[in-house]
């Protein structure tokens, strides 16, 4: 027999060394092997796989689930719903030519914020919204900030101080006189204009109508079926220029008219009723008016309701 083999570290090398039995000879003899050649490569397998270690077991996939419970695991994990960024955005309303504790009824009702400043306008009433950011229509996140901007009415001219009449008779001449005050507009105005404002209408006297509109002039008309629409001038003036060539019986009259006058400012509400053809409605108007050097002008018109008459 040899010399015992050094074991080597990390295996087991207690059978290594033996020699083959004869029972051990005799199975390799009736299975046709050489007991020489068989050992060697016996022995080699075993070092190679003592030395790389157990062979690691990569974990197989869970058990399947039925189809049930697999689209109701789906569902669970996965719910089709809107995300939060999307439950949060709102649209932006339009609070143009409201009153201010209007604007901030309105914005507040949609979760928006509101930032106030106040601004002078010659077209825009003392105490109703001039203009506003974002615009209507805008898509924003609840709790967007919306700046109006509320009108104070028409600028005022610069009035030079109290002086003595020793201080006044040392100021340059070249010193601008203070302008004049703006003009003011009485009941008495407001009427007369309203009735050659029906007159131009029912004669279908288009010159003479489109004189009483504003070259700033912003409209509002409504229909009986829902319909809305904004005009600036020009396509308001072509709108109605189309109704009165086409209806030779055109019929606009008005009851219950109030009136509100302040400065070279008037805002009269009233209900219209309206006939051209085979349309009739009747509804609240709102005019307001403004007196110029050249005569009152209306600035801004909106028909607020329609509703067929039968």
């Amino acid at each position: 027999m040899g010399r015992r083999p050094a074991p080597i570290a990390g295996t087991d090398m207690l059978r290594l060394w033996l020699p083959i039995t004869p029972a051990e000879s005799g199975s390799y003899q009736r299975g046709g092997s050489d007991p020489g050649r068989c050992l060697p490569l016996f022995l080699i397998g075993l070092l190679v796989s003592r030395r790389q270690g157990p062979e690691k077991q990569t974990p197989g996939p869970p058990p399947s689930a039925s189809e049930g419970d697999s689209a109701l695991s789906v569902a669970e994990k996965e719910p089709q719903t809107a995300g939060p960024a999307e439950a949060a955005q709102v649209t932006v309303p339009d609070v143009v030519g409201v009153k201010e504790s209007q604007a901030r009824e309105v914005i507040k009702e949609k979760e928006l914020g509101i930032d106030v400043t106040g601004g002078s306008s010659d077209s825009v009433l003392p105490g109703r919204v001039i203009s506003q950011s974002p615009e209507e229509g805008i898509t924003a996140r609840k709790g967007t900030l919306i700046r109006v901007q509320i009108s104070t009415g028409p600028a005022r001219p610069a009035k030079l101080p109290n002086a003595s009449p020793s201080a006044q008779a040392t100021v340059s001449p070249t010193v601008p006189e203070p302008a004049p005050s703006p003009l003011e507009i009485t009941r008495s105005d407001v009427t007369g204009f309203l009735e050659r404002w029906l007159v131009a209408q029912n004669a279908r006297r288009f010159p003479e109508y489109s004189r009483l509109y504003s070259n700033d002039f912003v409209g509002i008309k409504r229909t009986a079926s829902g319909g809305k629409r904004q005009y600036r001038r020009s396509g308001w003036l072509s709108d109605r220029r189309k109704m009165m060539s086409r209806n030779s019986d055109l019929s606009v009259s008005i009851d219950n008219v109030q009136m509100n006058t302040e400065g070279n400012w008037a805002e009269v509400s009233f209900i219209q009723y309206f006939r051209a053809g085979n349309y009739s409605d009747w509804g609240p108007k709102v005019l307001r008016i403004r007196t110029t050097p050249s005569g009152e002008r209306i600035f801004f018109e909106e028909l607020s309701a329609s509703y067929r008459l039968e």
